[in-house]
């Protein structure tokens, strides 16, 4: 099976807390309540829920799995795909993109029986994040992070981040699987509950992303990156 997207992202990326994504879990197999893509895969309903978690559920247990791996190994860093089995365990095994630019990793072996989850988009913001480059007014909440993640994704303005009062948000997002088409895909929406993150010592992704962001121009401009797999 093949999978692609085009991911639309802002700021790069920021940090933990809340996130807002669009998501998919893809059952690489026919099943009875979800919707078929192929005679390999089809892609469960965006209120499913698997191992009792709801998508906004999984994207939280997403970015605490890609912050939990040592920057050298983690497969969110990797161009290749070799590494896209690090850490996995479970029913769901979890795709990642790119920090920026796009990537084509042909070197990702997926279990056999096991459920793909993947972003089309993903933010998240966090505490840490805001101490070193502060996009929201401090001190900064959940509410307020949340409120700019929304806007960067669904557009409009919010209170309290002074350079997003206004946001275009995403306009298209694009996923095929075999070489088909997804479509409704805005319908994947979902936003997390607050949680929280433990990274390794040394070398991780929370640094690569506070880096990042403190060079980060502060504009609503938007990178596409896509992985194919």
């Amino acid at each position: 099976m093949q999978v692609s997207g085009s991911t639309p992202r802002g700021l790069g990326a920021l940090g933990v807390l809340v996130a807002v994504s669009a998501l998919l879990l893809v059952v690489v197999a026919p099943s009875a309540y979800a919707h078929p893509v192929d005679d390999n895969a089809t892609v469960l309903p965006a209120n499913s829920r698997v191992s009792g978690k709801t998508l906004g559920e999984w994207s939280a247990a997403w970015w605490q799995y890609v912050f939990s791996i040592p920057a050298d190994d983690n497969p969110l860093l990797d161009p290749s795909g070799a590494r896209c089995g690090e850490e996995q365990s479970g029913k769901v095994f979890f795709l990642v993109g790119t920090i920026s630019g796009s990537a084509t990793r042909n070197n990702c072996t997926v279990p056999e029986g096991r459920m793909l989850f993947f972003p089309l988009i993903n933010l998240e913001d966090n505490a840490a994040e805001e101490a070193v480059s502060p996009i929201v007014d401090p001190p900064p909440t959940a509410r307020k992070m949340a409120s700019l993640l929304n806007c960067l994704v669904a557009g409009g303005s919010t209170p309290f981040a002074p350079a997003f009062k206004t946001c275009q948000g995403v306009t298209e997002l694009h996923a095929t699987i075999d070489g088909v088409a997804l479509h409704h895909l805005f319908a994947f929406r979902a936003t997390s509950p607050t949680f929280r993150i433990r990274v390794p010592s040394g070398s991780n992704l929370e640094g690569a992303f506070v880096s990042q962001v403190s060079r980060a121009p502060y504009s609503q401009s938007w990178m596409s990156p896509t992985t194919s797999m």
